[in-house]
């Protein structure tokens, strides 16, 4: 049987990118071995997937940058082992943070190296240091991959140019698998939530002030009190409490609802107890502005009207009824895209939900594990 061996730094039972190549790949008659570094046990399972986490000594050094090189050299150095004794077909690396692995490994003519580069990650780093440290990492080592993937169009071309690369990097978008959805589980889990008789405005992701929730939260001034806010996911450090403290101080305190995180797998179904969907990223640097996330196709899936920012990387949707995008982000522009989504009568249509599925990049995943 053909194997794949797959690196992931963080939680698979939270990466839908890497579930969805996961159940493809076996569907094609793949083995695949996970490697994951994460922060808790994988309990995400599948009929031919084996789950690998390794543990890394995170002991205290002085300084990020080298924290950061320790822990990710122990990682990759874990997983070549695993790699060599293996020896797979085909090794699937998730991110720059695990295709760093090449590094520790002979080019053997019988494994093809897959680069999945979900990030452009070094541009995504706050530190100059961290940057110049990834951006020479990735500069060699992507020259040992026999296929590069990103999820994005205009990212694929960046990185062409940015490495004289020979081909454009392939594209698999982020797009959700088709799934039909039950209107009517939606509406009791609205019911059973107090909603029923609320216009609910949904963001799911990481909460973060990078995201714009601020923003979201003083939407609500600007609204009736139909209008409420949930956020689906989980924050960091203690912006949640920062969170809850703003939306008391504007007196939203009972319009503004924590969801809590939701497996892949229960995503779609959870977003139905929303009427409008949203997702801003913050555009000072090229790896956000060039971001086309999963989560808004999710938001097209489950037939929510979608208000997001006016990238480049959004164009593919900006011709849908019921998705409006905005080139300013602020309370009072969303507060008018939400007023002017609602009084819109037509909503997402049925085939526009079809136009944006994990099916039909089918022929693309199987050019590049045909070979």
């Amino acid at each position: 049987m053909k194997s794949v061996i797959m690196l992931l730094k963080g939680n698979v039972n939270y990466d839908a990118r890497v579930q969805k190549f996961i159940r493809s790949l076996v569907k094609r008659g793949f083995r695949v071995k996970l490697i994951t570094w994460s922060w808790e046990p994988s309990s995400y399972s599948q009929e031919g997937l084996e789950i690998v986490d390794l543990v890394i000594n995170n002991r205290k050094l002085p300084g990020n940058v080298l924290k950061m090189l320790w822990c990710n050299i122990g990682f990759c150095l874990a997983a070549a082992r695993k790699i060599k004794e293996s020896r797979p077909g085909y090794c699937h690396f998730n991110d720059l943070n695990t295709f760093i692995t090449v590094y520790f490994l002979k080019k053997w003519k019988s494994v093809k190296y897959i680069y999945d580069a979900h990030e452009l990650f070094p541009e995504k780093q706050m530190k100059k240091s961290n940057r110049l440290i990834w951006g020479i990492l990735e500069r060699f080592a992507i020259k040992r991959a026999d296929h590069i993937i990103v999820p994005e169009k205009n990212r694929a071309e960046y990185l062409r140019r940015k490495y004289g690369l020979d081909k454009v990097p392939l594209v698999i978008n982020n797009f959700p698998e088709y799934t039909k959805i039950d209107r009517e589980k939606g509406l009791r889990e609205k019911k059973r939530l107090g909603f029923e008789d609320k216009k609910v405005i949904i963001y799911q992701g990481l909460i973060s002030s990078k995201r714009y929730i601020e923003d979201m939260i003083e939407a609500l001034k600007y609204l009736a009190e139909a209008y409420i806010l949930v956020l689906i996911g989980f924050s960091l450090g203690s912006y949640e409490k920062e969170m809850k403290d703003m939306a008391e101080r504007y007196g939203l305190g009972k319009r503004v609802f924590m969801y809590g995180k939701v497996r892949p797998a229960d995503m779609l179904q959870t977003l139905c107890i929303g009427d409008i969907a949203m997702a801003f990223y913050d555009n000072k640097d090229i790896n956000s502005y060039l971001c086309a996330p999963n989560k808004i196709f999710d938001y097209i899936m489950a037939g929510l009207k979608v208000i997001a920012n006016s990238t480049p990387a959004l164009d593919i949707i900006d011709d849908i009824k019921g998705v409006k995008l905005i080139k300013e982000v602020s309370g009072k522009s969303i507060a008018r895209a939400v007023t002017e989504l609602t009084d819109e009568r037509e909503g997402i249509k049925v085939e526009d939900r079809g136009r944006f599925t994990w099916e039909k990049l089918s022929d693309k995943i199987e050019s590049v594990y045909s070979e």
